[in-house]
């Protein structure tokens, strides 16, 4: 069989000290793991975050064979271009295909509007400098300068009340946007998700009569359409020590996040699927 690995990265192979060295040699790992078990075998791996293009591609060149990478909770993905064909979308040697036609522009300027409606009130990364997205996430500056490099979404702060949140959920969907929970922010976005958009993916890479099997890792409810559309579903806890997903068939629990516990997770469902060898 073939794999098709995509892994969430705040919260699930990342912990708080984004520590990307170690993320990518747990990624190589697993690849390594997988073509030990069934030399046949092909894995194709993608990292699916909230994070913009410019925030993962450089965690994806530090693997072995750089990941696909899927953007802004699936409002595109990007992979690395070959030195023989068209110039890059972007400057990062990546090209990219947008998977939803509103742009950033677009969400800012209809928050802007939704922002004088009484009750809504938030905060997004457009309105802070990169100083400030660096001091509410934990980034360092340059990185939080990659997290205003936004494509097609916006993370925002809500401070408003419940009511006036639903409130503000509909005119979002009746202006055509989503709102999903991230970890740390709310993330408004046109009509994608991260499962669509590896469905996407995992027709590029199917062949017929053979099996693409799905392995998906996330922790939030972000992540809850890709984990359900995974074969195998590795789940980590939320921000506040629940799990989106309770662990059964093909579904299991991470007792943290971060890479050590990210491939040791990853690994046991890997295992669950090849027949121990008999002894004599």
């Amino acid at each position: 069989m073939d794999w098709l690995v995509a892994t969430d990265l705040d919260g699930t192979l990342l912990d708080d000290g984004y520590p990307l060295a170690e993320a990518a040699r747990a990624v190589d790992l697993l690849h390594q793991r997988i073509t030990e078990r069934d030399p046949q075998s092909t894995a194709h791996f993608v990292l699916a975050s909230s994070k913009t293009c410019a925030e993962l591609i450089p965690l994806a060149r530090r693997c072995a064979s750089p990941p696909l990478v899927l953007f802004e909770n699936g409002a595109g993905w990007a992979w690395q271009s070959v030195p023989t064909s068209d110039p890059p979308a972007c400057g990062d040697g990546y090209r990219i295909e947008r998977l939803t036609n509103i742009s950033y522009a677009d969400i800012r300027a209809l928050l802007t509007r939704l922002r004088r409606h009484p009750g809504f009130d938030f905060l997004g990364f457009g309105d802070w400098a990169a100083a400030e997205v660096a001091a509410r996430t934990g980034l360092d500056e340059p990185a939080a300068r990659a997290a205003k490099r936004r494509e097609a979404s916006e993370p925002i702060l809500w401070q408003g009340g419940k009511r006036a949140l639903r409130a503000f959920r509909s005119e979002l969907e009746r202006s055509g946007l989503s709102l999903t929970q991230g970890g740390r922010f709310l993330h408004v976005a046109g009509r994608c998700s991260k499962g669509a958009a590896l469905a996407q993916i995992q027709a590029q890479f199917e062949t017929p009569g053979r099996p693409l099997f799905k392995l998906a890792c996330g922790d939030a409810g972000n992540d809850l359409d890709m984990l359900r559309r995974a074969d195998l579903a590795l789940v980590f806890p939320n921000r506040d020590g629940g799990y989106i997903l309770p662990e059964g068939a093909g579904v299991a629990h991470a007792p943290r996040a971060g890479p050590e516990n990210w491939l040791a997770g990853a690994t046991r469902l890997l295992d669950s699927q090849y027949p121990k060898a008999e002894g004599p």
